[in-house]
């Protein structure tokens, strides 16, 4: 049961009128409530008899009514004047009805079918239902490695710059030499180099950057450019992984991606256009090794996959 001793005096009531003045909003009504309270000793004993630790809500309404006395009245219409904070729009934003190949097609009103959540961002077909990115579980790609039967295997990561700054870092998904089928021998030594796009989509030659990894050991391990390179906002650059061990078919590890079964949309993924963002690879160093007829262009578009990158540019920007 609340104490029911009688009211402070007038100089009290006085003093916390005065700080009930510096309630600007109804976000610090409360907090205003429990200066007045601390303002007064008697009011501390009650607090502690009436609420017993308890009910918190049942001493703020002592502390007010008991410290403004007569003035509660005006205090409490003060706080009614003040506006109330704007809550979370419930709009959702217009949707594609973009559904990508396989069965359970979504409903059309929610967009491009993706895994989880729902942003506000946009992409090439509109606004996003889910984080953007299509897959259905994870796959390696063998940086050198035996898989393809070529004596050399190189994988590149086409990404588009957001800004125009200088990058610093980057991060990938790598599993080393100590899981069969991913690695094997020593692991060998990845050469990464930052090139230019050749104009249709697959790296250059050009090279901006390198960055030598003996052996990657796994997981998400950042790696630095000594000397970082510039990027220009909306160019294409490619993150290129080339096994340079004598012996790269036998001390080889994987870089993990992102893979989508059977069929592929296109654009591949609902935040990033093909020609945004991707995969390519490279089978030997001539023409005629590249794999299942693919023509005389040595690298190819890997449809299915879609890279795990990370990058860091000189101004903090992820």
């Amino acid at each position: 049961m609340p104490n029911t001793d009688s009211a402070p005096p007038d100089t009290q009531v006085s003093a916390a009128n005065t700080i009930a003045a510096t309630t600007t909003g109804i976000s610090n009504a409360d907090a205003v409530a429990i200066n007045l309270e601390q303002s007064t000793a008697t009011l501390m004993t009650r607090l502690l008899q009436s609420a017993d630790n308890q009910d918190v809500a049942g001493a703020v309404a002592l502390i007010k009514t008991t410290s403004l006395g007569s003035h509660t009245s005006a205090f409490t219409a003060k706080e009614a004047t003040v506006a109330t904070p704007p809550t979370n729009p419930t709009t959702l934003p217009a949707t594609t009805g973009q559904t990508f190949a396989g069965s359970g097609a979504p409903e059309a009103s929610l967009g491009a079918k993706e895994d989880t959540g729902l942003t506000g961002a946009t992409g090439p077909t509109g606004a996003i239902y889910g984080p953007g990115i299509a897959g259905d579980t994870l796959a390696n790609a063998q940086i050198g490695g035996p898989a393809s039967g070529a004596s050399n295997t190189q994988v590149a990561f086409k990404f588009t710059a957001t800004v125009t700054d200088t990058l610093v870092s980057f991060r990938e998904y790598w599993i080393g030499k100590t899981h069969a089928g991913y690695g094997g021998g020593t692991g060998g030594t990845i050469r990464v180099t930052l090139q230019t796009d050749d104009g249709s989509g697959f790296p250059s030659g050009t090279i901006l950057a390198t960055k030598d990894i003996v052996s990657p050991p796994d997981d998400f391990t950042l790696y630095s450019f000594t000397s970082p390179p510039s990027l220009t906002v909306g160019k294409v650059y490619h993150l290129v992984h080339t096994n340079i061990d004598a012996s790269p078919t036998v001390n080889f590890v994987s870089v993990d991606s992102v893979y989508c079964y059977g069929a592929v949309n296109s654009p591949r993924n609902a935040r990033f256009t093909d020609a945004e963002y991707g995969q390519t690879a490279k089978y030997g160093s001539a023409p005629w090794e590249v794999r299942n007829n693919y023509g005389s262009a040595p690298w190819e578009v890997r449809n299915n996959f879609t890279p795990i990158l990370l990058l860091t540019y000189g101004g903090g920007i992820t």
